[in-house]
Order: structure tokens, then C-alpha cells, then sequence
């Protein structure tokens, strides 16, 4: 992204652990200011760090304008 672009959106990254004992977690992409979760990912992750990896990926896309896909993203329902 060029330094004179702005975002096309702006949202924070959120890393959950869904399970303990077998250790699934997922992430989620949100709205700045608001819990409003606009994309999450289907809980396949065995560690956070690979969480938090993928969705900062989803995060940038979404920051460039781009449609986000083949990050395991589910758009999630309001």
C-alpha cells in the first residue's frame, strides 16, 4: 500500500482458542471500535501463532480493498 492510500478498511485481528484439549483455535477479522466480526476463519488452527499469522493476512487484504479468499475466511453472519 502506497503511503498516500488510505485503508479501505480498518478492523484488528482477534485469536481464540475454541478448544483445550485438543487445541483448535481460529481468528477473527473486526470492525475498528466494534466487536462487528466481518470474517472468520474455520477453526483448523493447531497453534495461536498460526492463528494470528493467516489472519493478519486476511486483515492486509481487506486494509488493500481486496476480496479475501483462500485463507479458510468465512464471511461471518451478523
Amino acid at each position: 500500500m502506497s503511503r498516500n492510500q488510505r485503508p479501505a478498511f480498518f478492523g484488528y485481528v482477534k485469536v481464540e482458542l475454541l478448544s483445550r484439549s485438543s487445541r483448535r483455535w481460529r481468528w477473527r477479522v473486526c470492525k475498528e471500535g466494534s466487536d462487528f466480526v466481518v470474517l472468520a476463519s474455520e477453526p483448523i488452527f493447531a497453534n495461536a501463532e498460526d492463528a494470528w499469522s493467516v489472519g493478519r493476512k486476511a486483515l492486509t487484504m481487506l486494509e488493500r480493498g481486496e476480496h479475501v479468499e483462500g485463507l479458510r475466511a468465512v464471511p461471518e453472519d451478523a
